[in-house]
């Protein structure tokens, strides 16, 4: 790497100490209590019927493994007492972890967002596919893909003698890379996409549900009636709330992972992916 680089990245890792000292600690214990949280909250029995609910429950289970197995070592390593610096087994097992659960909560907010767009449809098709069944059949797919496109994470990262905040990072720069591009793509930006795309597909819906659709011909036969009348549905109160809380995650989602200012394409992509290069 040029000189330019190398004081960039070390720039970053400065900085990086300094977060994981202070910040780090008071995002740990917010975190993991607010996914304690909705963890006890979503179990509850009423709830377990709801596909959204259950994506909701799983996402954030995964969201506190990365929570513990990511940021503990991060707080650890800014007083110098990471383990993963010095085993390493746990170093390879730290990456790997935190690279599936961050994917697998990403992309089951994205399977949260479609079963709200598909429990708001007009359609009853769509409606129907809105279940228990499709949600568990997600979240094991969403688990095996995530687990498939970070499988060669661990023979990236070993533990090494430098100056940056983790000892345990990726030495091949190659290999690193194409880790960063994958979390940069798959795992942040293309569910965010997804998510946004289908929420407004979803306030488009609950405007339509909110209209009466009345009969053009009284003279049509009454069976024939019941396929083009649209009744005003009347959603439960649990399922504003999913969706509500759903909006606020996706927001949040958004508003944390795009760029504060315009900067230009080639400075973005490379600050990104250089930075997501020692995050881990």
């Amino acid at each position: 790497m040029s000189s330019n680089t190398t004081t960039f990245i070390v720039s970053l890792n400065n900085i990086s100490i300094e977060l994981n000292r202070y910040f780090g600690l008071f995002v740990f214990i917010f975190g993991s209590v607010g996914n304690i949280l909705n963890i006890l909250v979503l179990s509850q029995r009423p709830l377990r019927s709801n596909a959204c609910a259950l994506l909701f429950l799983v996402s954030s289970i995964f969201n506190l493994i990365a929570i513990l197995f990511g940021l503990t070592s991060r707080i650890l390593s800014g007083w110098n007492i990471d383990p993963t610096k010095n085993i390493q087994w746990l170093c390879k097992l730290r990456i790997f972890i935190v690279l599936v659960s961050r994917t697998a909560a990403f992309w089951l907010i994205m399977l949260a967002a479609m079963d709200r767009w598909l429990l708001s449809s007009i359609h009853v098709q769509r409606r129907q596919m809105s279940s228990i069944k499709n949600a568990q059949r997600g979240i094991i797919i969403i688990i095996i893909f995530s687990i498939i496109l970070f499988i060669q994470a661990p023979m990236c990262y070993e533990i090494s003698s430098s100056n940056f905040s983790l000892q345990c990072y990726s030495k091949a720069q190659q290999c690193g890379m194409l880790l960063a591009l994958t979390y940069g793509f798959i795992t942040i930006c293309l569910p965010i996409i997804m998510m946004n795309v289908l929420s407004m597909k979803t306030i488009v819906n609950v405007r339509q549900l909110k209209q009466d659709i009345h009969p053009l011909d009284l003279h049509i036969s009454s069976r024939l009636v019941v396929g083009v009348i649209v009744p005003n549905q009347k959603w439960k109160k649990t399922d504003k709330r999913l969706l509500m809380m759903l909006f606020v995650q996706i927001i949040f989602f958004t508003f944390f992972k795009v760029p504060a200012k315009r900067i230009s394409s080639k400075k973005f992509f490379f600050a990104f992916f250089s930075y997501h290069l020692i995050e881990f």
